[in-house]
């Protein structure tokens, strides 16, 4: 579940909103202007995300989200990606 905050509030508690993220690895959403934009999450995601985007443009992923070599059937990149955490 994600949180949705403003930016006011988040310029006030941004030091309890970083430790909540890292330890609940719950998102919290950052609205401006009525604009929700911008999300944190923590920085092993990232990183995971990265990974599959740069996948994906290397052709390793398809748009599907499989790998297009796969050794067996029902692997996915989210399943490898989930025990590389």
């Amino acid at each position: 579940m994600e949180h949705d905050v403003a930016i006011t509030f988040l310029r006030d508690t941004l030091g309890i909103t970083v430790q909540h993220v890292a330890r609940t690895n719950e998102p919290v959403v950052i609205r401006r202007y009525n604009r929700a934009d911008v999300i944190m999450v923590p920085l092993w995601e990232w990183r995971w995300l990265k990974q599959i985007e740069t996948a994906i443009r290397d052709g390793e992923i398809d748009a599907s989200g499989f790998l297009r070599n796969l050794d067996e059937p029902g692997e996915t990149s989210l399943d490898e990606g989930a025990e590389s955490r």
